[in-house]
């Protein structure tokens, strides 16, 4: 498992790069091979070095040593086992409804489920793996329920007039205490 988060934080950092390498409009190789390497640190470097034996780094182009990285490093997901994650994905209790969207998208993107399918199985996901039962009731018998947006949404005002009345019953109470003491 952990190996599997080295190498997503790998590709992560990839796509970081190359964002980093528009905005400081790196246009020549010598510098996006420079920025390439200083980003993926010492580690990174070394493995780097040993994809491409007998040949250094600095002799390849940036896009050579991105191809190394990725063909040799990234494990390519398989969509029936990234699938399989999503379906065994449930909110932790002291996660945010938002916070839970964020990781069903984020695993529901390597699922391969293409544009029609995936916003439909990021909503079904979101709605049977939270963990407060009655906002699932709710989102389940609420027809206008038609995306993963709206089913935040709907779950989201759920539990914050939800909390906002348990509020408010805790101090109702609190101040009937209170008056009740004084009598």
């Amino acid at each position: 498992m952990e190996l599997r988060s080295g190498f997503e934080r790998l590709e992560a950092m990839i796509d970081v790069n190359e964002v980093y390498l528009r905005a400081a409009d790196a246009e020549k190789e010598s510098k996006k091979r420079s920025l390439f390497i200083g980003a993926i640190g010492r580690e990174g470097y070394r493995l780097l070095k040993a994809l491409v034996a007998p040949d250094l780094p600095n002799s390849r182009t940036y896009e050579e040593l991105k191809k190394c990285i990725t063909d040799n490093l990234i494990a390519k997901p398989s969509a029936v086992g990234e699938s399989y994650q999503l379906s065994q994905l449930k909110q932790e209790p002291s996660e945010s409804l938002a916070f839970f969207m964020s990781r069903i998208k984020l695993k529901a993107t390597k699922c391969d489920f293409g544009t029609s399918y995936y916003d439909r199985m990021v909503r079904d996901k979101f709605i049977h793996g939270m963990h407060n039962e009655k906002i699932r009731s709710m989102l389940i018998n609420d027809a206008s329920v038609t995306t993963s947006a709206l089913a935040l949404e709907k779950a989201m005002d759920r539990e914050n007039s939800d909390q906002a009345a348990h509020g408010m019953n805790v101090h109702s109470v609190r101040h009937h205490g209170s008056l009740n003491r004084r009598s």
